[in-house]
Formats: C-alpha cells, structure tokens, sequence
C-alpha cells in the first residue's frame, strides 16, 4: 500500500519503533493527544483519554488511520503545507463516529520535528463545548504569556497587548496602526503570509515560526499564530516568544521533546481561544485596554462574561490572591477601584462614539 505521498507502509514508524520515552510522555498526558505519522494518519502513539475517546473502550487505536475514527472531509491542503515546512501547525474541527452519532472535537495539529519535510505530528483536541482553559492543562497558563492583538484588512495593528513592551521592547500605542509584518524579519515574512493565507481560506487557524524584530534591533524567535476574523483578511494573532527548538535530526523526537511541545501547543491553543474572545468583545478596541498585558485581559474577558474571582483562579490554575492582585493592577491601569466600575467601564467601551 502507498501513502499519499508515495512512501510505502515499511517507512511508516510501527509502534515498536517509537523511542518508549515519547510513548510514556504521551501515556501521561492528561490531554486527548496522538502521535501520528502526516503523510498515512497512522496513529503510532496516543493517550488514554485519545484511546477512549476513539475507541470509546473496545478496540485498538494505535497502528491505525486516524482517519478510520472521523466524519467529514480533513482540512484540504493543510497536511501537505506541513510536510512542505510551510506551516508548523494548523486548526482543524472534526467529528468522532459514535455509532450513528458524531461528537464534534476542535483540535490542533503540529509538526514534531525541525525537517523538512518532517514526518510526525502532534494532534491536541477537546470539545467544543469545554469551558476554562481550552487544553485543561494545569501549569500552562502560569508561564510567560504570549503577545495577542488583532490586525485589520491592511494588516495593521488594530489593538495589541502590553506584554509587548516587555518581550520586545514597544510601546503598544506606537504599534497601533503599524503593519504586522513591519515587525517580521524580511527573510520570514512569507511564513506569516502563507499562514495568513491559509487561515482565511481555510477558516481555521494557522500556525508558523518567525523571526519577530524586537525595539534593539534584535531578533526574537516566535511562534505566530493568526486567526481568521470577519472580514478577511483581518485576523487574530498571538506571538509566543522562546521558540528556540534546534534544527533537525531525530534528537527531537524524544519524550523530553514531546513533553515541550504538547505544553507549548497547549499555550498556543489557549492563546488561540484569547484571541477570538477578545476580538469579538465590543469592548475589544479600546485604546485603553492596550495598557493591560495578555494574562489581565484574559482576567477582565472572564469577568465581563460573569465569572467571578474563585472561578476565573480555578480555570487559570491559580490562587485566588493571585488573581485579586492581578485585579488590583488592571484597575491601577483602568483608572477605577472595584470590580462593578470595571465592568461599568467596560460597559462604556462598548457605546460608539458619536463620530463613529
């Protein structure tokens, strides 16, 4: 049998072959998660929570399309833009069989490895209905948080996080307005368009590495995600700085490599669901809100949608003194001094002006 690409079944990686340290990462992860091989979707390891959600408890799901388990058709062109290096990563919805029902899943798909043209992935899914955090992965949410905003149909910067100052170096009122791509070294700028493209036809999010120039002049490796908005091609986009993975050979795919990528995966995946939210919140483009950083607009979104302080912690895994403190900065900020003239605030944001 030939795989899509023409390869032959021999070269795809059978299950004995996987270094067991990738099978025991993968084993561990509380996610629905799979290893599989991009050109034939053989499934070649998988967590028990992907194991039962496929199998729903009877039958086997490693050494097996990944394609057997789902409905409806896979992204067009997205496994072949992966294979070719021109996306690290891409979002996809599908549905799992279950008899004659189907559970609709969201999901992310990410190269394993450095080379072109790389051989495995890293599937994440989780329904769509899941609340909190979109991956549920304790531990993600506390690290170093990505830069998010969102740019306009000439890909300017309409609105962008305060994080930015501190990653890179910028004022985020000098970036508004600024192009996107202003920021990208020029020897990258094609990754960002390629994904940017992909997105709007696709729909779906889509996922690649660049060189993002900081205010110094230096360059600070990035995985940059861009979501599609209405009206194309304006899209979402978040930076996740320190994307420092070294260049090829099968050393990356190990266990201690997998266990980095499924934790990053899960704070693009969260940055992902940050974005969308925040581009679709009336409040959205407020000059005011570039002051905040990523994490205090994540707080403010949740507290403007009804969720309280116990809640918003438990969902970020966090204490709740944390977030009170953290609250206690956004109204420093925002000029206000409780969590009701926040949300009357916000309120404000949301009345266009007169002139508009």
């Amino acid at each position: 049998m030939v795989s899509p690409s023409g390869e032959s079944e021999r070269d795809v990686l059978e299950p004995s072959q996987l270094d067991p340290s990738v099978r025991d990462m993968v084993a561990r992860s509380p996610l629905v998660c799979f290893v599989l091989e991009i050109t034939s979707g053989v499934i070649i390891a998988a967590s028990p929570r992907a194991e039962s959600l496929l199998a729903d408890g009877d039958g086997e799901v490693i050494g097996r399309s990944i394609e057997d388990f789902l409905a409806g058709e896979p992204v067009q062109g997205a496994n072949e833009l992966l294979v070719a290096g021109k996306l690290m990563g891409y979002e996809t919805v599908r549905a799992v069989r279950r008899g004659d029902d189907h559970v609709e899943f969201h999901g992310w798909v990410q190269a394993l490895r450095d080379s072109v043209p790389p051989r495995y992935a890293l599937a994440v899914a989780w329904q769509k209905e899941e609340s909190g955090n979109a991956t549920g992965l304790p531990g993600v949410s506390t690290q170093l948080p990505p830069v998010v905003g969102t740019i306009d149909g000439d890909l300017h910067i309409e609105r962008i996080s305060a994080d930015v100052e501190r990653v890179l170096g910028y004022d985020p009122d000098v970036l508004i307005g600024q192009p996107l791509l202003r920021l990208v070294e020029q020897r990258d700028v094609a990754n960002i368009l390629l994904a940017l493209g992909h997105a709007a036809a696709s729909g779906n999010g889509a996922l690649h590495r660049a060189r993002i120039r900081a205010v110094d002049g230096s360059l600070e490796l990035c995985s940059v995600l861009v979501l599609p908005l209405v009206p194309l091609p304006s899209a979402a986009f978040a930076l996740l700085p320190g994307d420092h993975v070294e260049q090829g050979g099968d050393a990356l795919f190990s266990g201690q490599a997998v266990q980095m990528i499924i934790e990053r995966l899960g704070r693009t995946i969260d940055a992902a669901t940050l974005s969308r939210q925040l581009a679709d919140a009336p409040w959205g483009t407020s000059s005011r809100l570039n002051r905040l950083s990523t994490r205090e607009l994540e707080i403010v979104r949740r507290l403007a949608a009804g969720d309280r302080v116990p809640t918003i912690a438990e969902s970020l895994y966090v204490a709740q003194s944390t977030i009170r403190n953290q609250l206690s900065a956004v109204f420093r900020k925002l000029g206000v001094h409780s969590q009701q003239e926040l949300i009357n605030l916000l309120r404000e944001m949301s009345v266009p002006s007169p002139d508009e």
